[in-house]
């Protein structure tokens, strides 16, 4: 008899724009592994929280060609014009801070950037539809998007799969909730308060899915997943004295703060995520229980991390700067300016804000360098699965 066949889950962080980098990463996994391990690639369990939700239902929509899905993500993040893309709304900052909702007609609630243009995107690029067909074909067995309800402040885990969906936990923070996955659940996934609008769902609202669960790595584990890629855009510099002067100088400015504000929001918890779930594996393996027919062997879960190898920030301070980029409009201009405001080397604020394709193209190409650096790693962890299609 062949052992259980590993479910291999894929968790794609929250970072706005910094979402282009990991496209890159499911580029190349979805290209260039499937050769080594000798047959088709597949994820069984697709976790995305923020513009992770963004690839997480592009690769369930496209689970029969998951080299599709990356070729649009492609496509998507490189067609993009910061200055069409991202434009000052400011009726809508208006009403915001002021608290007359009414007086402006907006598709969310909330924000200070007018986001139609990734609400027009999210809907034309990705056919959810498909996401049925292939978790009913067995293609796929849970697409899952993590957002945060406006009104309770609990994280909301929208799973569209194929049976019930058990309790997770005793946290009545954390719910997960069966449903059909359309536009609207990846929107309000990446709407980050202040900056884009909330989204209504089922007449309630919803926001930003990494306010409270930004890596998802409990879906996926509820959801069935023993074996996980995980992808963040998070870099983890060495010391650098002169830049730790330099954000000590800048730390009173509101530029700087709201940049570093958005990276602990975004992006600082995955280590200490992985560690707990490290150490839960270790637990499990020095105290596993002799497993019965009511007490089945538990289930120790194996992650594969990539990560960015530069400093994003640093890469977006570099590139508002190009003058073929200022030269570009107004909107190119203030990013400039915003960069400047900083203070520093980096441009934290202005890296989430380049919904841009010539940064995105750059942002892929490191997710791709990042996903190579680590290719034996990557055959590894999809090995099990290729030996199963081998024995078959």
């Amino acid at each position: 008899m062949l052992p259980p066949q590993p479910r291999i889950g894929l968790v794609l962080p929250g970072g706005a724009a910094l979402g282009a980098y990991e496209a890159g990463v499911v580029d190349y996994v979805t290209r260039e592994i499937v050769g080594e391990i000798g047959g088709a690639l597949r994820f069984d369990v697709l976790c995305g929280t923020s513009v992770g939700a963004v690839g997480a239902t592009m690769l369930g929509a496209f689970a029969d060609e998951p080299w599709r899905a990356a070729e649009r993500l492609v496509q998507l993040w490189t067609s993009l014009r910061v200055e069409r893309f991202i434009k000052p709304d400011v009726l809508g900052a208006l009403a915001s801070f002021c608290g007359c909702r009414g007086l402006v007609h907006r598709p969310g609630v909330g924000g200070v950037l007018d986001t139609r243009q990734i609400d027009r995107l999210v809907r034309e690029a990705i056919p959810f539809s498909r996401i049925g067909v292939n978790v009913r074909r067995g293609l796929v067995s849970a697409v899952a998007v993590s957002t945060t309800h406006v009104a309770s402040g609990h994280t909301i885990v929208f799973v569209q799969t194929d049976g019930p969906i058990r309790e997770w936990s005793h946290d009545r923070t954390l719910v997960a909730r069966a449903t059909r996955l359309r536009p609207e659940h990846v929107l309000a996934s990446a709407a980050i308060p202040l900056l884009f609008p909330a989204m209504p769902i089922g007449g309630e609202l919803y926001c930003e899915g990494g306010l409270r669960q930004n890596v998802p790595l409990s879906p996926a584990v509820h959801l069935g997943a023993d074996r996980l890629l995980v992808v963040s855009p998070n870099y983890v510099a060495p010391p650098d004295e002169r830049l730790a002067r330099a954000r000590e100088h800048a730390v009173s400015g509101p530029v700087f703060l709201l940049g570093r504000m958005l990276n602990a929001l975004l992006l600082d918890r995955i280590d200490a995520d992985l560690e707990r779930l490290e150490q839960v594996n270790e637990l499990v393996a020095v105290a596993q229980p002799r497993p019965t027919a009511h007490r089945p062997r538990l289930r120790t879960v194996e992650p594969l991390l990539v990560r960015a190898s530069r400093s994003i920030g640093m890469m977006a301070a570099d590139y508002v700067r190009q003058p073929r980029f200022v030269r570009r409009g107004v909107v190119p201009r203030l990013l400039r300016q915003l960069a400047a405001a900083e203070g520093t080397a980096e441009a934290d604020l202005v890296s989430y804000l380049l919904f841009d394709g010539d940064f995105a193209a750059e942002l892929i190409a490191l997710g791709r360098s990042d996903a190579r650096a680590q290719h034996d790693q990557l055959c590894a962890l999809f090995a099990p699965y290729a030996e199963r299609r081998a024995a078959r």
